[in-house]
């Protein structure tokens, strides 16, 4: 906690960011100017690519490539930009968990070489499983499933926090850490289309990051579902505070517009504004209570989707990326409509006192949240980014 409150209160600065989010359809790219001091954040740029059809990295073409090194080429003069790629759980994967290490020397002051000594073994011992964990969901050999990051959000000795732990002495020393796997060649492409001038500061797969970013505002074990066009992903955070992909099932909100385009004998597209205009509180009452009806069965498939998922992570708790006219539709055993919690822009927003000009994906606004949010200046973290080297084959 204490490293978190310093580096909140360290954050103050202004940094260009250009944020790449990989979605199940498509690219975004947004390139903004970060107030740190006042929590501003402006938008100056938005780029979007359709990106249909991604299963793995492997389906990623050499027209994307050129589509995305046009963007860079137009962003980075003459301004430096810290970069941030979020990626989509079928390319890259990011986990959260405590790992704890027990020093032999425990009466003996911690010295930086033992540190980092306990920190090699932290990140290690976290590396084994989450490797082997990435390669079968990326469908990549465990050799070329490299670790393109690592962060240590806290750590512990004696179950206590420490101010500076170069002049403690203890014997368990408790990591709370995260690190992100992507398939190898495939970054290498990606990094390969940064100009020299660019600073990569962060990877991260959007799912887990947006469910870390919630749980400073949840309390409890919670599954986090994102229902997307085509299907709902979901992550979970445990007691323990294991943060990770569950699942997913094919459900998203295009099954809402192909459900009322063929009711209403309309276009998917129409359908679509016709939905954003329910949603906005646009439409008639009596429409609304037609609406309602109309969509009744494809809120009835997600609403057992979720379900299976809830029992599959037995977790009662459930936090939804889903707009809340919905969300009050949904019927969930043994789920009451206080454990139904939505997770929007503005909530997030609001949380944590920041102002933006415009509207981006939610895991980019996470992921840049939680990059201003971790102390990647202090030591150990500078010590885990050097031990992380031993971990790339």
């Amino acid at each position: 906690m204490f490293s978190f409150i310093k580096n909140f209160f360290q954050s103050n600065r202004k940094d260009n960011f250009l944020i790449v989010t990989f979605l199940e359809n498509k690219v975004e790219s947004v390139v903004l100017r970060v107030d740190f001091i006042n929590k501003d954040l402006i938008i100056e740029k938005v780029f979007t690519q359709e990106l249909p059809g991604i299963s793995s990295s492997k389906d990623i073409t050499p027209d994307f490539l050129n589509y995305l090194r046009k963007i860079f080429s137009n962003v980075f003069y003459p301004k430096i930009y810290k970069v941030i790629f979020v990626f989509g759980s079928k390319l890259a994967m990011t986990n959260f968990g405590p790992v704890n290490v027990l020093r032999d020397n425990h009466y003996e002051i911690i010295t930086e070489a033992n540190l980092e000594n306990l920190i090699s073994q932290a990140t290690f011992n976290f590396f084994g499983p989450s490797r082997k964990c990435a390669s079968n969901r990326l469908n990549t050999s465990e050799l070329e499933t490299v670790i393109c990051d690592v962060r240590i959000y806290d750590v512990l000795l004696d179950k206590h926090s420490s101010i500076d732990f170069l002049k403690e002495k203890g014997k368990n020393l408790e990591f709370y850490l995260s690190e992100t796997f992507c398939h190898r060649e495939f970054l290498k492409k990606i990094i390969a289309l940064l100009p020299t001038r660019a600073r990569l500061v962060f990877v991260t797969e959007g799912g887990s990051i947006l469910t870390h970013l919630v749980s400073r505002l949840i309390d409890k074990p919670f599954l986090f579902a994102r229902v997307g066009i085509n299907e709902t992903n979901l992550f979970f955070k445990t007691k323990t505070g294991e943060i990770s992909y569950l699942d997913s099932f094919k459900w998203g909100k295009e099954n809402l517009y192909m459900a009322l385009a063929k009711e209403l004998n309309i276009s998917t597209d129409v359908a679509k504004s016709i939905l954003m205009r329910y949603l906005e509180d646009k439409t008639s009452i009596s429409f609304a209570k037609k609406f309602n009806i109309l969509i009744k069965d494809e809120l009835a498939l997600l609403s057992k989707g979720l379900e299976l998922m809830k029992s599959k992570a037995k977790i009662r708790f459930l936090a939804l990326e889903l707009e809340p006219a919905f969300i009050k539709d949904l019927k969930l055993k043994n789920i009451s409509s206080k454990s139904l919690v939505p997770i929007d822009f503005k909530i997030i927003l609001d949380s944590f006192n920041f102002q933006i000009n415009s509207k981006m994906e939610l895991y980019g606004l996470a992921a840049l949240l939680e990059a201003y949010f971790t102390p990647q200046e202090d030591l150990i973290n500078k010590l885990a980014r050097r031990r992380m080297r031993w971990l790339i084959p």
